[in-house]
């Protein structure tokens, strides 16, 4: 985040951290590689500044709309992540998704409605019964991903709105 009401601790390209090597016991990339155009100089620096057993934890997003930030360039499968992180220094990692079928389908409904609203074009009292059927959509998405009913592979399974990744220096 780059506002300066953030007060921001340090300003700078995420694959050159003005910071020593190995000052770090975690670093996070929270929603950032989707938004570089070189994501493996940014893994391979997030290792450099880890100290030797640090841990990184990143998430991104994989079936999400296109947002530029101010660029979107990628979405990254799993097999992406494990080839990947080990060539810039990581082992042990895991790797989670995060939403199944029904959450990319509440969030393709919210940015649908979202998208309505901005422009105005609801029809008249439609407003509200979209953005509560997106919000049942949601919590059903919850509820049921939660419970594990569906097994890894199945149909249900094989979409997610990103992953989380958690992976150890070393």
């Amino acid at each position: 985040n780059l506002d300066p009401r953030t007060e921001p601790d340090l300003v700078c390209d995420a694959t050159r951290v003005p910071v020593d090597a190995g000052s770090f016991d975690v670093v996070i990339l929270s929603e950032v590689i989707e938004h570089l155009p070189d994501p493996m100089a940014c893994l391979r620096e997030a290792a450099r500044l880890l100290t030797s057993g640090g841990m990184l934890l990143a998430a991104a997003p994989f079936i999400y709309q296109v947002h530029a930030d101010p660029i979107d360039v990628g979405r990254y499968t799993p097999q992406w992540w494990e080839r990947s992180l080990p060539a810039a220094g990581f082992s042990e990692a895991v790797i989670e998704p995060q939403g199944m079928y029904l959450s990319v389908l509440a969030d393709m409904l919210r940015s649908w409605a979202c998208s309505l609203e901005e422009r105005s074009a609801f029809y008249p009292g439609l407003r509200k019964p979209a953005f509560r059927f997106v919000q049942w959509v949601r919590e059903t998405a919850l509820e049921h991903e939660g419970k594990g009913h569906w097994a890894p592979g199945s149909f249900y399974a094989n979409f997610t709105t990103g992953y989380g990744v958690r992976a150890v220096k070393g």
